[in-house]
């Protein structure tokens, strides 16, 4: 049975959190899986059908946010991939908070997964970073240069074609010992307009797939995004997440808040 559609209330941000049934988890340490018992829920800014939106811990800025899919587990491997309208669930909650950054932030928005198996196993989610117009115009350059400096190329999508597309186009079912994996990024184009303060109505999107051998690291380092996201806001301290840990009832007053901002793209 699919959780019902709700979402927290600012008198209780748990409310609707308990009302709903999620389905077990592989990992009982995730901070950030409604079914963990160790979910941090004062976190949570939506729910929705198929997906939710929380705000991450370490976050880069007040306003960084992660989309989650409500089940995923050791054989989900990317939110752009997910079946059942559970993608087109994520692109609407991911359209909102790029209009909700630009109409009420007055900022653009950094979007970006890294849907690679990690040694303690991957979870899904999609990380979404406002960014200060001046600031997000650097994000193209940056992940350029960052992606070279690692050892891989991004790739332009000119196309609609869609993530899973091309992920079957280049996956290899001969070669059982390779699992597929990719970065995906939506970077905010730079306006025309040397006024700072205008707003970019475009994306790039950027993809690097990679064909993983279980012996081997990726090419793609677990923080890359937020590294790319930490030098182009010129806030290099940011790249650790640790750095950017606040308490219990900052983390809550800053939910609430971005909450109450968010109410109106929350449809």
């Amino acid at each position: 049975k699919k959780p019902r559609h709700n979402k927290p209330t600012d008198k209780n941000s748990l409310q609707c959190h308990r009302h709903h049934r999620f389905p077990k988890d592989f990992r009982t340490d995730c901070w950030f899986c409604l079914s963990s018992p160790t979910c941090e829920q004062h976190l949570l800014v939506t729910i929705k059908e198929n997906c939710y939106v929380a705000m991450p811990k370490g976050a880069i800025n007040p306003h960084h946010t992660l989309i989650v899919p409500v089940a995923h587990d050791k054989s989900t491997m990317g939110a752009f991939l997910c079946g059942n309208g559970i993608s087109d669930e994520i692109n609407t909650m991911k359209d909102a908070l790029r209009k909700h950054a630009r109409e009420v932030l007055k900022n653009d928005l950094f979007v970006f997964e890294r849907a690679i198996q990690t040694k303690g196993g991957y979870h899904t989610h999609v990380q979404c970073i406002p960014l200060e117009y001046e600031h997000a115009y650097k994000v193209y350059g940056t992940i350029v240069l960052l992606a070279k400096k690692n050892g891989f190329d991004l790739k332009e999508v000119n196309s609609d074609l869609s993530l899973k597309s091309m992920m079957d186009a280049y996956a290899d079912d001969d070669d059982a010992s390779t699992t597929m994996g990719y970065f995906y990024a939506e970077v905010p184009i730079p306006s025309t307009n040397r006024d700072s303060r205008s707003r970019s109505q475009e994306t790039k999107r950027l993809i690097f797939i990679e064909k993983q051998k279980s012996d081997r690291r990726s090419a793609v380092p677990l923080q890359f995004g937020r590294e790319v996201a930490a030098i182009a806001s010129e806030r290099p301290h940011a790249i650790e997440w640790k750095a950017c840990m606040l308490d219990l009832q900052k983390e809550s007053e800053l939910t609430l808040e971005f909450r109450k901002s968010f109410s109106k793209y929350d449809d």
